[in-house]
């Protein structure tokens, strides 16, 4: 049983340490608490391996898709949308495509219809493939209004222990990696209250496929 056990584990490292996961990179333009206006830089990595549909529709609106909307075709991007949604302590919430508001939903996924599709279950097992996924500081989720109901929406969690009620009830599909310090001074900042045209705005997305490069939005 005890050999079992390293072995497993003995296994779990090596797939992590092999996985090469793709990455998105978001510049960001707030006003901080001076009224001065920053641009700054956060990195995400994926974990398109563990989450593929809800990595192709994050990188789907990243790179920007053309969607069935109002009885024509529109392109929807995370690119100039804003974080609607900040709480300090709590989380930084986004990718609101449709009405930059919170109200919005649609997803990148023509499977689904372009509707809400289904969570991506067992991320908080941990198995011989995966690590277990929670909420955790720096951890990038799903926003949802219930079981399977996911979107175009997401957020950012700000502390280790402010979500852990969320655990198994939002896909944990990716983490940023670096700029974790800027969405933290981003949360100080801001606050539901800002005018839409003083919140955070996304002005820059490139996308990065482990296995093709680079492919860049910006205004």
């Amino acid at each position: 049983m005890k050999l079992f056990f390293v072995l497993s584990l003995y296994i779990l490292v090596l797939k992590c340490a092999a996985a090469v996961n793709d990455t998105v990179t978001m510049s960001i333009l707030y006003r901080n608490d001076k009224k001065e206006s920053k641009t700054y830089s956060i990195k995400i990595e994926l974990f398109q391996e563990q989450f593929p549909m809800t990595v192709k529709n994050f990188k789907g609106f990243c790179q920007g898709i053309e969607i069935p909307y109002g009885g024509g075709v529109s392109t929807f991007s995370y690119l100039n949308t804003v974080f609607h949604r900040i709480i300090d302590g709590f989380v930084v919430q986004g990718g609101d495509v449709l009405s930059m508001d919170g109200r919005g939903s649609v997803s990148a996924l023509p499977e689904y219809n372009w509707r809400s599709f289904p969570d991506e279950k067992n991320q908080i097992e941990i198995s011989e493939e995966y690590p277990e996924r929670k909420h955790k500081k720096g951890v990038i989720a799903m926003a949802n209004s219930g079981p399977d109901s996911n979107g175009c929406q997401w957020y950012i969690v700000l502390s280790d222990t402010s979500c852990s009620h969320l655990d198994g009830k939002h896909t944990v599909f990716g983490e940023v990696v670096e700029g974790m310090d800027d969405v933290m001074k981003m949360s100080v900042d801001h606050d539901e209250s800002a005018k839409k045209e003083e919140r955070p705005k996304i002005v820059e997305i490139k996308v990065t496929e482990a296995a093709k490069g680079e492919n860049k939005m910006d205004l």
